[in-house]
């Protein structure tokens, strides 16, 4: 996919390639629930009653916890709260049926805030085993996960949507944003090859090796991290399975470990009648004898290779999973968001415990780690403990990726759902329609000169060296277009002052091959310091397949600051920050999908939200432009407009009479004192 680029320093400019600048040592990690080092073995525990209500009152001498049959000395003890009891009450579970009234019926939600590091409270993964689940259990699962994402996912909550049939990349899909899940989860489609494959030796070797994985992007994550796993079943993975299998489980159990994440089973069957149907077609033979023989042997329980057996084997096996994991397992039911309320509820908290390894613990055999097995008792009477079964004897340092060159650095920061703040980027992805090429989007990247290190010349030029990485991509997670560039940033005598206000603005046309939602990522790395800014945006491009109309992305400028020559959006559009007192103008082209060359009547207003709550709401103007029409407006920022973090939303409804259409788009901007 070709990518059209180019870099502007307001002031004076000019870019050439460069050689990336020597690598800087790894960035600290943040504390995981599970470590092992040379001094210090640590586990987490959750513990319930008879009733499965969490124990959160013990002390140190209530556990015991044995590593291969031995019992250990605990050294360190806390209770980690994770999140309050969430709340039940019908009023509650009554307004999760209710539209939002942040949102017009009919459009998609506002766009979540960014979030940081401190504000996760439990980090999930959404994996759907598409290796193992049939075509129904597909659509119930469809089905299940955007309940989940609109009515069960809670402030705090980072979640993000893989599949087993695509392990890679599951950073890029990690989001608080509904809007970014749920295109995820409309991008989910039944995989074929599960026909063939499903509960089978490879689909169950396939799926470990893809959670393990999962497990291992998040390692570096914040917060309690679970994986949920959706599936059919799978082979056997215990003492039973291959050799293969069997390796490929332990050291799932033991990343899983180290990442502190808690594994989570749901078996998508449902409850299910063993008895044959059509599509089985079996052979009954000649006599009643023989028929009777060939049902039994398919139906009946206990009959070895009979579907009920298949059936219980492979929900054994997920059960074991989560066990060895200290996770939980849902089966035999038809509400998997029923199964997902327990999920949350057992992220409230866990008890961490800690001891001192012996040498041998991290010595290993021939070179190679040994797995230690690991059991964790709690003595008050009728109480249950779910903690993880094991873990290879190697150091946290040991196991921990490396990112040793400046692409791999720029790599990792690009995909992480946090954005880097080294350098001061600022991204706006712009979805506009090209004649005679089709979509587009342009992404305009603000990029703070002031975070740059830069460099006088003789010819009393200021110069300072970037290393850019920009990745644009769609639902499934494969990349459409990937620019990675080095550039001079020249500034010319007396510009100086200038550009440290206004900053570098890169622009990016991306051609995108159809219409559908489309994630952008950027990160920018100053050559000098080797610090590190980036960021990416959700961008939605309406399908007009089946007629109706839509709105494209929406421009923002400066009003008050005459138009860009060059028919560029200019830096405030890219910034989209606005002085109290200014004023703002918007402006996004209205596409008509019918085929029929006629005008919609539409009825245009605009909304401003501040913290999901609407502040400002009045009607928008409809103008012709070149190629047809579309919705502008200027607001006028109040002199004691309150500083901070806005969303606008253009509205278009259709006048036209019957069932009205309606349209939408969204941006953000903040308004600086």
């Amino acid at each position: 996919m070709k990518a059209i680029a180019s870099v502007f320093v307001i002031g004076a400019l000019f870019a050439s390639g460069q050689q990336p600048a020597a690598p800087v040592p790894d960035s600290p990690r943040p504390a995981a629930t599970f470590s092992v080092t040379s001094t210090l073995v640590q586990v987490d525990a959750v513990v319930t009653d008879s009733k499965g209500h969490h124990v959160t009152d013990l002390t140190p001498e209530d556990f015991q916890v044995f590593e291969d049959g031995k019992l250990q000395k605990l050294t360190h003890f806390a209770y980690v709260r994770v999140a309050p009891g969430r709340k039940t009450s019908p009023e509650l579970r009554a307004a999760r049926e209710k539209p939002s009234p942040k949102s017009v019926e009919g459009l998609p939600p506002p766009p979540s805030a960014h979030v940081r590091p401190e504000d996760v409270r439990r980090t999930i993964v959404l994996m759907v085993d598409d290796l193992g689940l049939s075509f129904e259990s597909m659509a119930f699962v469809r089905w299940s996960l955007r309940k989940f994402v609109n009515h069960q996912m809670q402030p705090g909550d980072l979640v993000a949507v893989c599949r087993t049939g695509a392990g890679s990349g599951v950073l890029q899909h990690f989001s608080v944003d509904r809007r970014v899940l749920l295109s995820v989860i409309d991008g989910l489609r039944w995989n074929p090859v599960s026909s063939d494959v499903a509960g089978s030796a490879i689909s169950t070797f396939a799926t470990l090796v893809t959670v393990d994985y999962i497990v291992g992007a998040l390692r570096e994550l914040p917060g309690r991290k679970s994986v949920v796993l959706f599936s059919d079943g799978f082979g056997k993975v215990g003492a039973e399975g291959e050799e293969e299998t069997q390796r490929a489980f332990r050291r799932l159990v033991d990343r899983a470990n180290r990442s502190g994440t808690v594994i989570y089973t749901m078996q998508a069957t449902g409850l299910k009648t063993r008895q044959l149907g059509a599509q089985d077609a079996p052979d009954l033979g000649h006599s009643g004898e023989s028929a009777n023989a060939e049902l039994n042997k398919q139906t009946h329980v206990g009959v070895r290779f009979g579907r009920q057996e298949a059936a219980n084997i492979h929900q054994l096996n997920l059960a074991y999973l989560a066990d060895k994991t200290g996770g939980l397992a849902y089966d035999n039911g038809n509400n998997l968001n029923w199964g997902l309320d327990r999920v949350l509820e057992d992220q409230a908290g866990y008890y961490l415990l800690g001891y001192r390894p012996s040498e041998s613990t991290l010595q290993g055999t021939e070179g190679k780690p040994d797995f230690h097995r690991i059991q964790v008792i709690a003595t008050r009477a009728g109480l249950h403990v779910r903690s993880r079964s094991g873990f290879f004897g190697e150091t946290d340092g040991e196991t921990l990726p490396k990112y040793t060159t400046p692409i791999e650095q720029l790599h990792a920061a690009m995909l992480s759902p946090f954005g880097s703040s080294g350098v001061g980027v600022r991204l706006t992805a712009l979805y506009t329609k090209v004649p005679e090429q089709g979509p587009v989007v342009r992404n305009l990247l603000r990029i703070n000169a002031a975070d740059l290190t830069w460099k006088h010349d003789a010819l009393g030029n200021d110069w300072a060296q970037i290393l850019l990485v920009a990745m644009a991509t769609g639902t499934g997670g494969q990349p459409l277009a990937v620019v990675s560039r080095n550039f001079d940033l020249r500034v010319a005598p007396g510009h100086m002052r200038g550009a440290l206000r206004d900053g570098a603005l890169y622009t990016l046309d991306v051609p995108v091959p159809q219409r559908g939602a489309y994630q952008i990522r950027v990160a920018v790395r100053d050559q000098a310091t080797a610090q590190i800014g980036s960021a990416t945006q959700f961008l939605q491009i309406p399908d007009l397949k089946k007629g109706g109309f839509a709105l494209t992305s929406v421009v923002l400028r400066d009003g008050e600051q005459p138009p860009d020559k060059s028919g560029l959006p200019g830096i405030a559009a890219a910034l989209r920050q606005f002085k109290q007192g200014s004023s703002l103008e918007f402006l996004c082209a209205v596409e008509n999908g019918r085929k029929e060359d006629l005008d919609v009547d539409l009825a245009t207003r605009v909304r401003v939200l501040r913290d999901g709550k609407e502040v400002y709401s009045a009607l928008a103007r409809l103008i012709g432009i070149q190629g047809g029409r579309a919705v502008f407006g200027t607001l006028k920022l109040a002199d004691n407009m309150t500083p901070g973090d806005y969303d606008l939303q253009v509205i278009a409804t259709e006048r036209n009479g019957g069932k009205a259409m309606v349209a939408g788009q969204w941006t953000d901007f903040t308004v600086l004192p």
